[in-house]
Parts: structure tokens; C-alpha cells; sequence
């Protein structure tokens, strides 16, 4: 059997689809010991990689300018939305939804 799709387990998917995100999640519980893997372990899986690369999830500041209904660029440089609760608060949401679809 070719093992090469579980070594790439160690960075996050790169597209937002929430189905993509179930895929991934559901591999990381078949590989895990305990064959779990929560919302708290996904939280800080995201968590470690965002601390590693820039471009860390995929959470883009596009979807939620759309969603609240404001200009990317407004979204950008606004400090509210930029502020690490709001980003923490857009990463527990995202990370619900991942979980309501599996």
C-alpha cells in the first residue's frame, strides 16, 4: 500500500472547501493511536502551523469581508477584525462548521 498521502498529514489543506477539510479531518482520526481527533485537536494543529508559515489557514480575509459585507481592503486594515481574539474567533468558527458537516 502506498503510504505517500499520510505523509503529507503534516500541513493543512490549502482549500477552503469544507469537504476537503472533512477528508482531512477524517484521515487525521484514522491515523491517530486512539483513532480520535477533536475540535480542540484540529484548533491546535491550525494553531502550530499558523506560528509556522504566513499564509497559515484558510480562512481568507476575502471570505469574511464578504460575509460581514464590507471592502477586503477596509477589512484589512481595520484593527478590530485584525486583532488576534477576532482571528482566534474566526478560526473556532471555521473549525465548528468543518465539524457540523462530518
Amino acid at each position: 500500500m502506498n503510504n505517500g498521502i499520510l505523509t503529507k498529514l503534516d500541513s493543512l489543506p490549502r482549500l477552503p472547501d469544507v469537504f476537503v477539510w472533512s477528508d482531512y479531518i477524517e484521515l487525521r482520526c484514522l491515523v491517530h493511536p486512539d483513532k480520535a481527533f477533536s475540535r480542540s485537536d484540529l484548533m491546535e494543529t491550525q494553531e502550530e502551523m499558523t506560528d509556522t508559515r504566513d499564509d497559515a489557514d484558510d480562512i481568507s480575509d476575502e471570505e469574511y469581508a464578504y460575509d460581514l459585507g464590507i471592502k477586503v481592503d477596509d477589512f484589512q486594515h481595520d484593527d478590530m477584525y485584525q486583532s488576534t481574539p477576532a482571528k482566534n474567533d474566526r478560526l473556532q468558527q471555521k473549525t465548528y462548521e468543518r465539524f457540523v458537516h462530518l
